[in-house]
């Protein structure tokens, strides 16, 4: 069965709609019922991050460049662990996902791997923060949200004090990214407004050239100005580690956070 312009290989539905898996000519992407793209691989390099706003959400290593404790606020195929996992072989990674049903097609259809050191928690977001959040011992060195429905970023995401827990749960360079949409304004303003808030004005955001995708990043620790020049040149040596480029990202933080890379801050 042809589907966005595609063909249709998996359809299941849960408690938030229908579950779709469609292959392309090169790809094997996720839908949520509607033509919005949630997630994508390829279909002989499934470890590589095929999306471009996924590779925006590893703007982190710049900041944090060796994680070994994730944290991932929304599954969808699990680009995301699956980067981490294979990049980073003694990290441990947190999922939070609420649907029983988007973690099976991850597994089945995306292989994402089934190890030791990956956690799924089938919970809502917010209410793992407001519970087993608050109450872990350990902290995140990376916290990617990345949540969504049909139709955009997901209602969790405005619940109250749920970037402040975010900021709580980071390691003391921890970073949080964030997969934001710019494309109803007074929305996107009130997210950014709350993640500077919480990360005391600590934070970057950068757009995703043409694509309707903002980054937010919010930092626990401060880079001094020589770390800031730093930026450009690490962004270079990722990119050779990593295989995608990381310079974009460094010029579209300088380009909308000016006034963060002109603050004189300690470490």
């Amino acid at each position: 069965m042809e589907k966005y312009g595609g063909t249709l290989i998996h359809k299941s539905r849960d408690l938030f709609g229908d579950i779709e898996v469609v292959d392309h000519e090169e790809t094997r992407s996720l839908y949520f019922g509607s033509h919005i793209k949630q997630s994508s691989m390829w279909l002989d390099r499934p470890n590589v991050l095929a999306l471009r706003y996924t590779e925006g959400m590893m703007a982190s290593l710049l900041i944090q460049p060796n994680p070994k404790r994730i944290l991932l606020l929304g599954l969808g195929a699990g680009s995301l662990a699956k980067f981490y996992y294979h990049h980073f072989p003694k990290c441990q990674i947190t999922i939070v996902e609420c649907s029983d049903k988007v973690v099976k097609v991850a597994h089945g259809y995306f292989h994402l791997p089934e190890d030791d050191r990956i956690q799924i928690v089938h919970q809502d977001a917010a209410l793992y923060l407001y519970s087993i959040g608050q109450r872990l011992s350990e902290t995140f060195d990376h916290i990617c949200v990345d949540l969504f429905s049909a139709d955009g970023p997901a209602t969790v995401l405005y619940a109250p004090k749920f970037f402040a827990i975010c900021r709580s749960m980071l390691t003391e360079r921890g970073v949080l990214t964030s997969n934001l949409w710019a494309t109803d304004k007074v929305l996107f303003d009130g997210l950014a407004k709350e993640i500077l808030q919480q990360f005391s004005n600590n934070a970057l955001f950068f757009t995703m050239k043409d694509y309707g995708n903002v980054i937010g990043m919010g930092l626990v620790g401060s880079l001094n100005p020589a770390q800031k020049k730093k930026l450009s040149g690490l962004s270079k040596a990722l990119s050779l580690a990593y295989g995608f480029d990381f310079s974009d990202f460094v010029k579209e933080m300088q380009n909308n956070n000016k006034d963060w890379f002109k603050a004189s801050n300690d470490v």
